[in-house]
This record gives C-alpha cells, structure tokens and sequence, in this order.
C-alpha cells in the first residue's frame, strides 16, 4: 500500500487503492490524509460517508 509507481502520471495507483475493498474504516482515513489525487479523494470521500451512514443506522435501529 505504501508502493510509489515511478510511471504512474495519472494517479491511477491511489484510484485503485481507494477503491479497494480490503482496506477498513481505519486505513481509509490514513489513505485521506496522504493522497492527493481528487478522483481518489472523492472515492475516499463516498466510503468514509458509507461507513458513517452504516454506523448512523445500526445506532437508530438499536435505539440510541
């Protein structure tokens, strides 16, 4: 995850490694703070917003 791709002009490296699924709440928040691609923010973005909206939800339906 922490790989540098010489050739990789387009940021196509921190795209896919925002979409990655394998990668928890945890991980995505340090992955935020150290890419800078927009294409990969707005992913991180969107899967931090999933994460809070899941985490909103399980608390509404356990009545907090």
């Amino acid at each position: 995850m922490t790989k540098k791709f010489e050739g990789d002009h387009w940021g196509l490296t921190d795209i896919l490694r925002a979409a990655d699924r394998r990668i928890g709440r945890r991980r995505l928040a340090e992955l935020a703070e150290v890419v800078s691609n927009p294409a990969a923010q707005k992913n991180l973005k969107q899967r931090i917003n999933t994460y809070k909206e899941k985490q909103r939800k399980a608390a509404e339906a356990d009545g907090f």
